[in-house]
């Protein structure tokens, strides 16, 4: 069985769907005859029954399993002349972004051929999602991040999280989304002297997983809003039942006395880089060579050591020579960070530079719906990311299980997950009746979209 979900342009409910081969006794042209035959190929586009995007029939699978249009319904309330229909509407702009879509004129993807019936809702036209957006306004915008926050909840209650008892590692990190307009309100130039947004983001980094994300203007600091988030992402792991410690790792830019003591409030392990100030070299200047340890660095050579404080705990600092460039001057370039783990000296500096992995949820999200802001209007703009945030797990929650049905926690990019699960050329035909999809004989990921399709009809269902 291909697909079982409910309320479908289908008629899933009533009807099993399921894949088929396309079988044929002919033999295949040769490519040669394709392509160098008198003249150019005669190219029809005239097929209401094909789909080049086949894979989103997983992901509208899933949002009919968390409920994501009729939760989207009761709890985001824009108020416009765009403000009908809000929960299909909030599925057009995600699987359009899932699909690959970095602009709203992307959107048009999915009115093509049978793609609009591979999904539950009616696929709304670019123009009437950016009407949609624009009727966002600062409350409505926060009630759409309580939405995305409820998804990941309803997500990892229905068996998609990790074990309840383990470790959870949460990266902060922020980023900076280029504009190429300064009427874009909220747009400014940051600390990358690039005109831009400011956005920041907190990620599972076993596999990714955005737990919180949130627009900022681009000239805020690194660390505004990061204690406010903070507090939701222990929140939303709390409520997705996650039982065991929970850790935040993250770089200079976040470092405060006020996160480090929200961390402690909250009972949540840290990891943060502190910044090179005079109390911190008076510090380091008290290490004794002795007690240096020799570690494995890709550039340079690199030892560690580790002080204790009786204002910030912990302090393991890490210094490099760097021996590769043709330095002037042989000296030793010094990194400190502050932590609340009981690892040994070496182990607890590898787990703080593990840290850079948040670099490729990042570059992921910039893949898909930052890669492009696109509207002049700040509240838009702030849905946008909250949508590319959801667009960003709903696509992992889609496909993250094995050949056997069972999910597994894997880091998986957004550019393998569209070669191999989205971008699927289907047909969607009706013999006897009975919807059908048929894909192309030896697709590569057949099998896994087929576990994947069985284990996402047996979640349950939240109706919002």
């Amino acid at each position: 069985m291909f697909l079982n979900a409910t309320s479908a342009p289908l008629g899933w409910e009533t009807s099993s769907v399921q894949s088929t081969k396309i079988s044929t006794h002919e033999e295949a042209l040769p490519v040669s005859s394709l392509v160098y035959g008198n003249g150019p190929i005669k190219i029809d586009f005239d097929d209401p029954k094909l789909s080049g995007d086949g894979g989103l029939m997983l992901v509208s699978a899933m949002f009919e399993r968390l409920g994501v249009a009729e939760t989207a319904q009761r709890w985001v309330n824009v108020q416009g002349d765009g403000s009908a229909n809000v929960g299909p509407k909030l599925e057009t702009l995600v699987a359009t972004m899932i699909a690959g879509g970095s602009h709203i004129d992307h959107a048009n993807r999915l009115r093509a051929g049978a793609t609009s019936e591979l999904l539950r809702h009616h696929t709304y036209a670019p123009s009437t999602l950016g009407t949609w957006l624009r009727c966002f306004d600062k409350v409505s915008v926060t009630q759409l991040d309580l939405l995305a926050g409820e998804l990941f909840v309803r997500a990892w209650n229905a068996g998609l999280g990790p074990w309840r008892h383990g470790t959870v590692v949460v990266d902060f990190d922020s980023t900076v989304a280029r504009v190429f307009s300064s009427a874009k309100e909220g747009a400014a130039y940051g600390y990358t002297k690039e005109l831009g947004y400011h956005p920041l983001v907190a990620t599972i980094a076993d596999t990714g997983e955005i737990v919180a994300c949130g627009n900022r203007d681009g000239n805020a600091h690194t660390a505004a809003g990061s204690r406010r988030m903070l507090s939701i992402v222990v929140g939303r792991l709390r409520r997705a039942g996650h039982l065991g410690p929970i850790e935040i790792r993250a770089d200079s830019g976040f470092w405060s006395e006020k996160l480090i003591d929200r961390c402690v409030h909250l009972n949540v392990g840290y990891s943060v880089t502190v910044k090179r100030t005079s109390r911190m070299w008076d510090l380091i200047n008290t290490i004794g060579e002795d007690r240096w340890e020799p570690i494995v660095y890709p550039a340079g050579v690199a030892q560690v050591a580790q002080i204790f404080d009786d204002k910030w705990g912990r302090i393991i600092c890490r210094r490099v020579r760097n021996t590769r460039d043709g330095a002037l001057f042989d000296t030793w370039e010094h990194h400190a960070f502050i932590t609340s783990n009981g690892l040994p000296t070496v182990e607890a500096d590898a787990y703080h530079r593990a840290h850079a992995i948040v670099e490729l949820n990042i570059r992921d999200l910039k893949a898909g719906g930052l890669a492009h802001i696109p509207s002049a209007d700040r509240h838009a703009n702030a849905a946008w990311v909250i949508c590319a945030g959801i667009a960003h797990n709903i696509a992992r929650w889609a496909t993250n299980f094995d050949t056997d049905g069972f999910p597994i926690r894997r880091r998986t990019t957004l550019a393998t997950i569209r070669h191999l699960f989205i971008a699927l050329a289907v047909r969607v035909c009706r013999p006897q009746g009975k919807p059908r999809i048929s894909g192309p004989l030896d697709w590569p990921a057949a099998e896994w979209i087929q576990a994947c399709n069985s284990s996402i009809a047996a979640m349950p269902r939240w109706s919002g």
